[in-house]
């Protein structure tokens, strides 16, 4: 399905935007968001899941409408989607016909915490170019193009226990108390090494968040990831 103008959603929740398999949605070419969830208005638990979002004129996922949302300390701001903090791939390597995936996730209230990893728009053959997503920060955010796969950051798949601590970059994103993971799946058909990675975080009482930053495979330096055993 093609979404040709950026849904403003009701205030009233849960809502979803794709699924699994062939639900997800095309979104593309809008003049504005691909997808505005809510304003000030509090809505939460809106997923986005499975979609392919890409050369919108700007952000992918915008929760409250009002640009990028950089990640706090401990998740605490208010508002859409509770403003969840979006994921960080900290390493991506691909050995042996899977991919090793290191990085940070909010930490879910209840359960596991679901990532989705997709190739980028700005990535080589691309449907736009690189720092068409900046929006006056220092990377590109997003737009998910193409969907590679979902993992579950807190399952038994997920092998680090530790808690997260990365440097609060040049955004001003501070990664403060959300969760490490260390996940090994099977390497995406769609999957090309050099080019860009983007990621969401989906928890099912606060929604999905918007796009992370950008991961380059191996042309991209790796985040420093300070881990905290509990």
């Amino acid at each position: 399905m093609a979404i040709a103008a950026s849904p403003l959603l009701a205030p009233s929740g849960p809502n979803l935007i794709g699924g699994s398999g062939s639900a997800g949605n095309l979104i593309a070419y809008n003049s504005g968001d691909g997808i505005t969830v809510g304003g000030t208005d509090g809505t939460k638990a809106t997923s986005m899941l499975g979609n392919k979002i890409y050369a919108n004129g700007k952000l992918g996922i915008d929760l409250g409408g009002n640009g990028i949302t950089v990640n706090d300390a401990n998740d605490a701001d208010t508002g859409t989607n509770d403003l969840l903090n979006f994921p960080i791939l900290a390493n991506i390597t691909e050995s042996g016909g899977n991919l090793i995936i290191k990085g940070c996730a909010p930490a879910g209230i209840a359960g596991a915490t679901t990532v989705e990893l997709f190739e980028a728009d700005v990535s080589a053959g691309g449907k736009a170019t690189p720092g068409d997503n900046k929006f006056g920060k220092s990377k590109d955010y997003g737009e998910g193009q193409t969907y590679l796969a979902s993992f579950e950051e807190g399952s038994a798949s997920d092998t680090d226990t530790a808690t997260c601590a990365i440097a609060t970059d040049a955004d001003g994103n501070n990664h403060t108390g959300m969760n490490a993971f260390t996940v090994t799946i099977p390497t995406p058909a769609g999957f090309v090494t050099g080019d860009s990675m983007t990621a969401t975080a989906t928890l099912s009482n606060s929604g999905t968040s918007e796009f992370s930053p950008l991961f380059c495979c191996w042309k991209c330096t790796m985040l420093p990831v300070k881990s905290t055993k509990t």
